[in-house]
């Protein structure tokens, strides 16, 4: 009777494992797929390589650090309310920050296939953007020098390069493709976005610069892409309708 019932046991036991292994065999294939079906412009390669390009900030008091932190000074002293309005206006970052030069007209609803286009964009730069920032390590200046920085706002995260520039002047040069009339007018806007977070007190001029030439890279390493062409022809064939 003790053996019948340890038998029983274990082909119990054996069913559940056999049960748990269908599972994971089931998630495995599952998450595959999704992996297969995500978009992927970059390749980690590209990504790495582009992070890996972006140069030191400036060494702590250094020369160019103490440059650095005497033009965040000097434009505290002079903020306006134009000034501190358009910062906290740009602060919660987003593509929606440069509607106001590709229209009013254009939403979620009507033209999904621009507004995933825009997320997709992001995502690219975000993962490139945290692993320079990683590398680094740079306080935010009221961070770094607290005693003379008075920020508009607390953010987290390191300072260099900044994902505010490097994300508008990605977003720039692509939206620049989609609407080939506006280019300039969007990098005017990147400008705009990324000069506002030095007027904050959350980033150095040099963090937005290397933001600037970071975004722009990676917005032509996208625009370069295949899959990326194949994404674009189907917006620009949305926007038309």
């Amino acid at each position: 009777m003790e053996a019948l019932h340890q038998t029983n046991l274990v082909n119990s036991t054996c069913r559940i494992f056999l049960f748990l292994g269908i599972v994971a065999v089931f998630c495995a294939s599952a998450f595959a797929k999704d992996d297969a079906n995500a978009f992927k412009w970059l390749s980690k390669d590209q990504e790495l390589a582009l992070s890996s390009s972006v140069p030191p900030p400036p060494a702590p008091n250094s020369t160019e650090d103490q440059a650095d932190l005497a033009k965040i000074l000097e434009v505290q002293k002079s903020r306006t309310p134009e000034m501190i309005a358009e910062s906290k206006a740009d602060q919660g970052f987003s593509y929606n920050l440069f509607q106001s030069v590709y229209g009013k007209d254009l939403t979620p609803e009507n033209s999904p296939k621009f507004f995933q286009l825009m997320k997709n964009v992001l995502a690219t730069t975000q993962q490139v953007n945290v692993t320079a920032k990683d590398k680094y390590r740079r306080l935010r200046p009221y961070l770094g020098h607290p005693d003379v920085v008075h920020s508009l706002f607390t953010v987290g995260g390191f300072s260099y390069p900044s994902g505010h520039s490097m994300g508008s002047f990605a977003l720039a040069t692509v939206l620049g493709a989609v609407f080939p009339d506006k280019k300039q007018a969007f990098l005017d806007r990147a400008a705009q976005i990324a000069q506002s977070r030095v007027d904050a007190g959350v980033h150095y001029p040099s963090d937005i610069k290397e933001g600037e030439v970071l975004g722009k890279a990676t917005g032509e390493a996208i625009l370069a892409n295949s899959a990326f062409q194949a994404d674009l022809a189907e917006v620009q064939a949305e926007l038309k309708k």
